[in-house]
């Protein structure tokens, strides 16, 4: 029997929507929406902002490719990465750290 936790978190990534500015395949998009997962709980902000920080941080790339770079650290890896402006986050207060900064816009926008 499936764990009811991994059940719920599968239907909440086929809710989210991805629309990201950069090219994906299945595995990259679900990928991302990992990231976006991780950087709603993490960060307290909407999917929809996840989504286009992810987005304008690796736009007009192409994350086909199996070897790609992201698949090489973990979500929680690229959602601090993304998130804020200090490269070496992992290693300092997160209190102490400042968000990159980000203009809203709607998903639809990408």
């Amino acid at each position: 029997m499936i764990n009811r936790g991994i059940r719920a978190q599968k239907v909440r990534l086929f809710l989210m929507r991805g629309n990201f500015s950069f090219k994906t395949n299945i595995e990259s998009e679900i990928f991302c929406l990992f990231i976006a997962q991780q950087m709603v709980k993490e960060y307290n902000i909407t999917e929809d902002e996840a989504i286009n920080r992810i987005s304008d941080f690796w736009i007009g790339r192409d994350k086909t490719n199996e070897d790609d770079i992201i698949f090489h650290e973990p979500a929680e890896f690229w959602a601090g990465t993304i998130y804020f402006e200090d490269e070496f986050w992992w290693e300092k207060d997160i209190k102490s750290l400042i968000p990159r900064k980000y203009s809203q816009k709607s998903v639809e926008d990408n």
